[in-house]
């Protein structure tokens, strides 16, 4: 075999040329580098690291850190169209409240609580992947005992395809020709760490378009000037059954299944180009105090507040203790009066 050697002697004097070997140790090259100047770069590489660090956490942190100014959200909410609400037929709505095999005691808290006061056209389904071994038995008879949990055949998981097979388990029910998940309005994904006023939220949903509406607490990932310009969050939100069905059936959301689960759907609606039409809620869904999140505030400040009660509050997320998720219930579920003032409507609506 040959080896090429460069002739040197040939090149012209001035001419610049890169040796082909390395004619001094690349650690001695390093050492004869000025103390000074190797301090320096080191300085530039770790400031860099460093603003590279702060700026992936600031990208990723919930509203970028910044904390809601729920007075704004609240002072410019659009006053509810009571004439259009009581002109309006009553939503059929389905929300499945997403939770896993292991909080058996969450769901029961659930259904002592705020699914009391569950309104007339509203079906409400505790969704789980797949239960553990251990959890099999417990499940089963949840499942004889009160008919409202639906298992998807998958492993459980939060962001890794769930609330997609979730919309898919919906559009096969709710496309058959009759039966109770015939005609839906709405689809309403939740979490059992958020508390429910299900009366508020038809009230919501009712005066809504019933084609191409896209609504929640909407939630932001590069504009932090308010609580934002895209996804909606996920403790609770709600699309329109027809956007519902393109999820479930187009190839482009079951190709990309993973990612955050709340900003995901945000993706599939524009990478689709769907015309989805954004609805935020932002004043009466929020974090509760105790949460200490961005999203947190405290009662009893939207605009028709009274004493110990929210009256239009529809969700409070961030529930993570029996005691948070009791106090929410205090504020924001149904008086006694106000319970027996909607059963009278739907008593005289038959």
């Amino acid at each position: 075999m040959q080896i090429f050697h460069l002739d040197t002697s040939l090149l012209p004097e001035k001419a610049f040329y890169i040796p082909l070997h390395r004619t001094q140790p690349l650690r001695s090259r390093i050492a004869s580098i000025p103390t000074v100047y190797r301090l320096l770069v080191l300085v530039i590489l770790v400031a860099a690291l460093s603003f590279y660090g702060r700026w992936v956490y600031v990208m990723n942190a919930p509203n970028m850190g910044v904390p809601v100014k729920w007075e704004y959200h609240c002072k410019t909410h659009a006053p509810f169209n009571k004439t259009l609400y009581d002109h309006t037929p009553r939503a059929r709505i389905l929300v499945g409240l997403l939770t896993k095999d292991s909080t058996f005691l969450r769901r029961q808290l659930i259904r002592s609580t705020y699914l009391q006061y569950q309104p007339p056209t509203i079906i409400f389904r505790f969704i789980l992947g797949r239960p553990q071994k251990e959890y099999l038995p417990l499940v089963a008879e949840e499942m004889r005992l009160y008919g409202d949990v639906i298992v998807l055949d998958m492993e459980e998981n939060m962001n890794e395809g769930k609330t997609l097979e979730y919309f898919k388990w919906v559009n096969r029910s709710y496309n058959q020709t009759n039966g109770e998940y015939a005609r839906l309005d709405y689809v309403v994904k939740a979490d059992d760490d958020s508390m429910i006023n299900l009366w508020n939220l038809e009230r919501a949903l009712r005066v809504l378009p019933r084609k191409g509406a896209y609504w929640g607490c909407k939630y932001s990932i590069l504009n932090s000037d308010y609580v934002g310009k895209s996804f909606m969050g996920g403790e609770c939100y709600g699309l329109s059954s027809d956007l519902v069905h393109w999820i479930a059936t187009d190839p482009l959301p079951s190709a990309y299944p993973s990612g955050h689960e709340d900003s995901q759907v945000h993706r599939w609606l524009r990478w689709g180009h769907q015309n989805a039409t954004y609805i935020a809620e932002n004043c009466y869904i929020f974090d509760g105090p105790q949460a200490n999140s961005v999203y947190s505030r405290p009662y009893g400040k939207t605009p028709s507040s009274i004493p110990g009660q929210e009256r239009e509050t529809i969700v409070v997320h961030g529930l993570k203790t029996e005691e948070d998720f009791l106090e929410a219930g205090r504020w924001i579920l149904p008086s006694a009066a106000d319970a027996n003032r909607n059963a009278s409507l739907v008593n005289q609506s038959m």
